[in-house]
């Protein structure tokens, strides 16, 4: 990781964003918003901003099924000629 992306983070940190860390094999884990100061060892963990979920529009059309998927829901509703239109989001 560059030290920009690591600049990155810690200022994400800061702003009150969500960072996740780990060490080089094991599981992500969320990083505990609470301290004032957090000492980061670059060394020993990675550490990357969560992601935000991704969502995706669908049109349901009773008699065919759903339609295509759509990355906004204003496509999918342009779209859709009155179809309804539901959001799947990802969970992370």
């Amino acid at each position: 990781m560059t030290t920009v992306e690591k600049i990155k983070v810690m200022q994400a940190w800061l702003e009150g964003k969500k960072i996740r860390y780990r060490s080089r094999e094991g599981i992500w884990m969320l990083l505990n918003p609470a301290p004032l100061e957090h000492c980061w060892n670059w060394e020993v963990f990675e550490y990357s901003l969560v992601p935000e979920p991704r969502e995706i529009w669908v049109n349901l059309r009773p008699k065919i099924g759903y339609g295509a998927a759509h990355i906004t829901e204003a496509s999918a509703l342009a779209a859709g000629h009155g179809a309804e239109c539901i959001c799947f989001r990802e969970v992370i």
